[in-house]
């Protein structure tokens, strides 16, 4: 290497370290990036590559990392659902024996000795029911009055035997939200609720409780009405074999009991929290009925 390009490396910060070669002579140490060496106008890049090679790295960390969690992740989080879902079951089920338990003990007459368990109870029911016993009510179920029970579920039946024959002016009709027959026959045995009648999208009429009984399907109403319900979701569209189905047996228990046709309802015409489709069906069926 001859004189004109033996020039000392320039620095822009630090003075370069030499280390010696095997040879005896001094070799320049390759600088970091930010340093360029004159001869051949070089620029090391050790430390651009270092960074290179470090971020893919990393990068395949991640993306193996991501794959890991996927893999693990996904079937905690169906575990967590499917739990949440059971448990959510579980303490529906659980809010209906609460219940069931306070409605056993207010139906018996109140007592002076008893009022602090009938407290007990109405507080039960407020906790675990829908519906509400306000104030007034409470002092009344306290101190003077039992429960009435004709409307409230038995435990072990769903309906309530009725000695000699009632009376029954109305036919409620209603959407289960369900659209699975043996589903909807499930959950009436689990919660202790029926219908007289139950109506399948293949028109297929189950005879669930003897219409001179009571069965509990609309609050309220349940002694003086038959009920009918419906395998169906609010929203659409009744099949025809069901329609027809629900107008034959309509026609029946209306001929049976003399219910004029201004008598059958749907239960969002009885209870407004409800919703069913029957008013869109409603004229077909009661059609040619005598009252």
């Amino acid at each position: 290497m001859d004189a004109a390009h033996a020039q000392r490396p320039q620095k822009t910060g630090q003075r370069l370290k030499s280390k010696t070669a095997a040879g005896g002579h001094k070799s320049p140490v390759p600088p970091p990036s930010k340093y360029r060496l004159v001869t051949g106008e070089f620029l090391w890049s050790n430390v651009g590559n270092a960074k290179t090679r470090v971020g893919m790295a990393m990068l395949g960390f991640l993306e193996s990392l991501s794959k890991i969690l996927g893999a693990v992740a996904l079937p905690v989080v169906r575990a967590v659902l499917g739990f949440w879902f059971n448990d959510s079951l579980k303490s529906r089920e659980l809010n209906v024996k609460y219940v069931e338990i306070a409605v056993n003990v207010l139906s018996q007459p109140p007592s002076e000795e008893t009022k602090s368990l009938r407290l007990w109870a109405i507080n039960l029911i407020n906790e675990h029911a829908s519906v509400k016993i306000d104030e007034t009510l409470r002092d009344i179920l306290i101190n003077k009055e039992a429960l009435p029970t004709s409307d409230l579920t038995n435990p072990k039946t769903g309906f309530k035997e009725v000695a000699g024959r009632r009376e029954v002016d109305k036919i409620i009709v209603s959407d289960t939200q369900n659209t699975n027959t043996q589903s909807e026959l499930d959950a009436l045995d689990r919660f202790k609720v029926s219908y007289h009648y139950l109506i399948a999208t293949d028109g297929t009429v189950h005879s669930l409780v003897d219409e001179n009984n009571i069965a509990f399907h609309t609050a309220r109403n349940n002694s003086s009405s038959i009920g009918i319900g419906l395998t169906h979701v609010s929203g659409g569209t009744y099949p025809e074999t069901q329609v027809a189905a629900l107008k034959a047996l309509v026609a029946q228990i209306a001929e049976r009991w003399e219910i004029p046709t201004s008598q059958i309802y749907g239960k969002e015409e009885i209870d407004k929290r409800k919703r069913t489709d029957f008013a869109s069906i409603k004229a077909r069926v009661v059609e040619g009925l005598s009252r």
